[in-house]
């Protein structure tokens, strides 16, 4: 998909507010009890240095829902900060025990696929241990995925905007650190993209994947599942 047919499915341009392209009257929250069945995904955004003036590393958890004849991306956590490989692992795996059926997508690029086997490791050893002392073990399911070349990451966060204006972007009140995302999207400038956009440069990557998907309705599920039923036999 090119970035004009991009557009045209994703992009709305209404008139921006001076405070910058995205408005906060439109920045929505909700309560945990609000929410319906959803899918759940974890999406890493890796840092290309560790030095002091490096990009965050964050960590994005975002619940896809069924709402109102469409699909509500919730926002349910954030996690940032300049870490190391190891405390960006630990910060995973803290989210993984906290979402227990959430699949989690790095991005190829930035290191996230030495970032990817490292977790990998780490998983597995984390597994065991919980099998040693009969504790659940976490999913793995982590896709390291490569990032699309055909539309650029400020076009990709550009299309955060239908939703997120109108009501089918919103954020958890119990998650942590929206007020780092709210700080990203509000200074968000297309023509001078800001460096530290990794959280909403991580929720973009969630809402722009093809395999983000709500849950498949259960009317269609039931239909579903009769049509591979076992069909009655006469007995002869």
């Amino acid at each position: 998909m090119g970035n004009d047919e991009f557009f045209a499915q994703y992009q709305q341009d209404p008139v921006v507010s001076s405070g910058g392209y995205f408005d906060p009257q439109y920045f929505s929250k909700v309560f945990t009890h609000e929410l319906g069945e959803m899918n759940t995904y974890i999406f890493v955004d890796n840092a290309l240095s560790l030095s002091h003036n490096a990009d965050n590393r964050a960590i994005v958890v975002v619940g896809v829902e069924n709402y109102k004849e469409s699909v509500r991306y919730v926002v349910l956590d954030c996690f940032f900060g300049i870490w190391s490989e190891e405390e960006t692992i630990k910060h995973i795996l803290a989210a993984k025990e906290k979402y227990k059926d959430a699949k989690t997508y790095i991005e190829s690029d930035g290191g996230g696929l030495v970032l990817y086997r490292l977790l990998l490791v780490a998983l597995a050893r984390h597994n065991q241990q919980a099998k040693e002392n009969n504790k659940e073990l976490l999913n793995d399911e982590i896709i390291c995925y490569t990032p699309s070349r055909r539309i650029s990451k400020v076009d990709k966060i550009k299309a955060i905007r239908p939703f997120y204006n109108t009501g089918f972007l919103v954020f958890s009140h119990s998650a942590n650190n929206t007020e780092q995302i709210e700080k990203e999207l509000f200074s968000f400038n297309p023509d001078k993209p800001f460096k530290k956009d990794d959280c909403i440069d991580a929720l973009a990557s969630a809402l722009t994947h093809e395999s983000v998907k709500a849950p498949l309705k259960r009317e269609i599920k039931a239909s579903y599942n009769a049509r591979f039923k076992a069909k009655p036999t006469w007995r002869i």
